[in-house]
Protein backbone atom coordinates (compact mmCIF):
# COMPACT_ATOMS: atom_id res chain seq x y z
CA UNK A 1 0.00 0.00 0.00
CA UNK A 2 1.23 3.63 -1.22
CA UNK A 3 -0.24 6.50 1.32
CA UNK A 4 -0.92 9.58 -0.78
CA UNK A 5 1.44 12.57 0.46
CA UNK A 6 -1.75 14.97 0.29
CA UNK A 7 -4.62 13.66 1.98
CA UNK A 8 -3.06 10.48 3.17
CA UNK A 9 -5.59 8.32 1.73
CA UNK A 10 -3.83 4.17 1.21
CA UNK A 11 -3.65 3.47 -2.52
CA UNK A 12 -3.13 0.37 -3.66
CA UNK A 13 0.89 -0.45 -5.10
CA UNK A 14 -0.50 -0.46 -8.71
CA UNK A 15 -2.08 3.19 -8.45
CA UNK A 16 -0.89 5.56 -9.84
CA UNK A 17 -3.34 8.42 -8.69
CA UNK A 18 -4.57 8.83 -4.98
CA UNK A 19 -8.67 6.86 -5.21
CA UNK A 20 -9.41 9.93 -3.19
CA UNK A 21 -7.65 13.01 -3.97
CA UNK A 22 -6.68 12.00 -7.72
CA UNK A 23 -3.55 13.57 -6.47
CA UNK A 24 -0.23 11.93 -8.88
CA UNK A 25 1.47 9.59 -6.45
CA UNK A 26 5.51 9.30 -6.60
CA UNK A 27 6.96 7.31 -9.15
CA UNK A 28 9.81 6.94 -6.82
CA UNK A 29 7.88 5.95 -3.61
CA UNK A 30 6.21 2.90 -6.06
CA UNK A 31 9.36 2.00 -7.74
CA UNK A 32 11.22 1.83 -4.33
CA UNK A 33 8.40 -0.24 -3.19
CA UNK A 34 7.82 -3.07 -5.29
CA UNK A 35 11.70 -3.40 -5.36
CA UNK A 36 11.54 -4.47 -1.50
CA UNK A 37 8.80 -6.61 -2.66
CA UNK A 38 11.35 -8.62 -4.90
CA UNK A 39 14.27 -10.72 -4.20
CA UNK A 40 16.99 -7.72 -3.09
CA UNK A 41 20.50 -9.09 -2.44
CA UNK A 42 23.48 -6.69 -1.54
CA UNK A 43 26.31 -5.93 -4.03
CA UNK A 44 28.73 -7.81 -1.87
CA UNK A 45 26.53 -10.91 -2.23
CA UNK A 46 26.36 -10.50 -5.74
CA UNK A 47 30.29 -9.99 -6.22
CA UNK A 48 30.67 -13.54 -4.00
CA UNK A 49 28.04 -15.05 -6.52
CA UNK A 50 30.11 -14.17 -9.70
CA UNK A 51 33.30 -15.03 -7.92
CA UNK A 52 31.70 -18.61 -6.84
CA UNK A 53 30.41 -19.21 -10.47
CA UNK A 54 34.02 -18.43 -11.61
CA UNK A 55 35.75 -20.61 -9.28
CA UNK A 56 33.31 -23.53 -10.23
CA UNK A 57 33.81 -22.94 -13.81
CA UNK A 58 37.98 -23.40 -13.38
CA UNK A 59 37.46 -26.49 -11.17
CA UNK A 60 35.61 -27.68 -13.85
CA UNK A 61 37.79 -26.29 -17.06
CA UNK A 62 40.45 -28.51 -15.05
CA UNK A 63 38.99 -31.45 -14.44
CA UNK A 64 38.07 -31.41 -18.51
CA UNK A 65 41.14 -30.54 -18.84
CA UNK A 66 42.69 -33.14 -17.12
CA UNK A 67 40.64 -36.00 -18.93
CA UNK A 68 41.63 -35.12 -22.41
CA UNK A 69 45.04 -34.72 -21.87
CA UNK A 70 46.67 -38.05 -24.00
CA UNK A 71 48.27 -40.33 -22.40
CA UNK A 72 51.76 -41.07 -22.29
CA UNK A 73 51.58 -44.12 -24.50
CA UNK A 74 50.12 -42.04 -27.35
CA UNK A 75 52.48 -39.22 -27.40
CA UNK A 76 54.86 -39.30 -29.87
CA UNK A 77 57.89 -40.37 -29.19
CA UNK A 78 61.03 -40.88 -32.12
CA UNK A 79 63.44 -43.80 -31.69
CA UNK A 80 66.35 -44.15 -33.77
CA UNK A 81 67.11 -47.43 -35.19
CA UNK A 82 69.95 -47.94 -32.66
CA UNK A 83 67.76 -47.39 -29.68
CA UNK A 84 64.93 -50.03 -28.36
CA UNK A 85 61.08 -49.40 -28.47
CA UNK A 86 59.49 -50.19 -25.33
CA UNK A 87 56.64 -51.92 -27.09
CA UNK A 88 57.07 -52.22 -31.11
CA UNK A 89 53.10 -52.42 -31.58
CA UNK A 90 53.09 -48.71 -30.28
CA UNK A 91 55.63 -47.57 -33.32
CA UNK A 92 53.90 -48.81 -36.13
CA UNK A 93 55.74 -46.05 -38.58
CA UNK A 94 59.16 -46.17 -39.33
CA UNK A 95 60.76 -43.46 -42.12
CA UNK A 96 63.43 -44.82 -44.20
CA UNK A 97 66.10 -42.79 -45.48
CA UNK A 98 68.36 -43.78 -48.10
CA UNK A 99 70.94 -41.22 -49.48
CA UNK A 100 74.97 -41.39 -49.62
CA UNK A 101 75.39 -37.75 -48.94
CA UNK A 102 73.89 -35.39 -46.08
CA UNK A 103 70.65 -34.39 -45.98
CA UNK A 104 68.02 -32.36 -43.52
CA UNK A 105 64.40 -33.19 -42.59
CA UNK A 106 61.28 -32.51 -40.78
CA UNK A 107 59.12 -36.14 -39.80
CA UNK A 108 56.56 -37.26 -37.36
CA UNK A 109 52.78 -36.30 -36.88
CA UNK A 110 51.51 -33.31 -38.62
CA UNK A 111 50.99 -31.37 -35.38
CA UNK A 112 54.27 -32.66 -33.62
CA UNK A 113 56.96 -32.82 -36.13
CA UNK A 114 60.50 -33.30 -35.04
CA UNK A 115 63.82 -32.10 -36.75
CA UNK A 116 66.56 -34.36 -38.03
CA UNK A 117 69.74 -34.16 -39.86
CA UNK A 118 71.78 -36.64 -40.87
CA UNK A 119 74.02 -38.15 -43.52
CA UNK A 120 74.08 -41.75 -44.96
CA UNK A 121 71.06 -44.43 -44.86
CA UNK A 122 68.95 -43.98 -41.57
CA UNK A 123 66.04 -45.31 -40.42
CA UNK A 124 63.51 -43.34 -37.41
CA UNK A 125 61.04 -45.45 -35.77
CA UNK A 126 57.70 -43.06 -35.17
CA UNK A 127 55.25 -43.53 -32.44
CA UNK A 128 52.13 -42.06 -34.26
CA UNK A 129 50.19 -44.87 -33.83
CA UNK A 130 47.46 -42.67 -31.54
CA UNK A 131 47.02 -40.52 -34.96
CA UNK A 132 47.20 -42.74 -37.58
CA UNK A 133 49.30 -40.23 -39.50
CA UNK A 134 52.90 -39.31 -40.34
CA UNK A 135 54.89 -37.40 -42.68
CA UNK A 136 58.59 -37.24 -43.36
CA UNK A 137 60.10 -34.20 -45.64
CA UNK A 138 63.39 -34.83 -46.23
CA UNK A 139 66.27 -32.49 -48.68
CA UNK A 140 69.88 -32.61 -49.36
CA UNK A 141 72.17 -30.27 -47.95
CA UNK A 142 75.13 -31.62 -49.53
CA UNK A 143 73.68 -30.49 -53.53
CA UNK A 144 74.73 -34.29 -54.48
CA UNK A 145 73.61 -35.93 -57.57
CA UNK A 146 73.20 -39.19 -55.81
CA UNK A 147 69.46 -40.48 -56.10
CA UNK A 148 67.67 -39.66 -52.27
CA UNK A 149 65.19 -41.80 -51.31
CA UNK A 150 62.18 -42.17 -48.59
CA UNK A 151 60.06 -44.55 -47.76
CA UNK A 152 57.55 -44.28 -45.12
CA UNK A 153 56.86 -47.63 -43.49
CA UNK A 154 53.56 -49.19 -41.64
CA UNK A 155 54.14 -52.33 -39.60
CA UNK A 156 57.25 -53.16 -42.18
CA UNK A 157 55.19 -52.30 -44.85
CA UNK A 158 55.67 -49.45 -47.58
CA UNK A 159 52.73 -47.23 -47.56
CA UNK A 160 54.84 -44.45 -49.57
CA UNK A 161 57.60 -43.91 -51.20
CA UNK A 162 59.32 -40.70 -53.18
CA UNK A 163 63.01 -40.19 -54.31
CA UNK A 164 64.68 -37.28 -56.13
CA UNK A 165 68.14 -37.02 -57.78
CA UNK A 166 67.87 -33.21 -58.07
CA UNK A 167 70.85 -31.33 -56.55
CA UNK A 168 69.59 -29.85 -53.01
CA UNK A 169 66.38 -31.85 -53.81
CA UNK A 170 63.89 -32.65 -51.66
CA UNK A 171 61.67 -35.62 -50.89
CA UNK A 172 58.09 -35.66 -49.15
CA UNK A 173 56.15 -38.98 -48.36
CA UNK A 174 53.41 -38.77 -46.04
CA UNK A 175 49.61 -40.97 -45.08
Amino acid sequence: MVKCPRCGYENDDENAYCLNCTYPLDKAILTKKRKNDGWNISTAKKVLLVIGIVAIALVLFSIVQEVTKPSPESSLNIITANESANSPSSTPFEVVISYDGSWYGRLGDVDHPSERSGSGNQTYRLSCAGWDEAFANIQKTDYGSGELKVQLLKNGKVISENSTTAENGGVSVHV
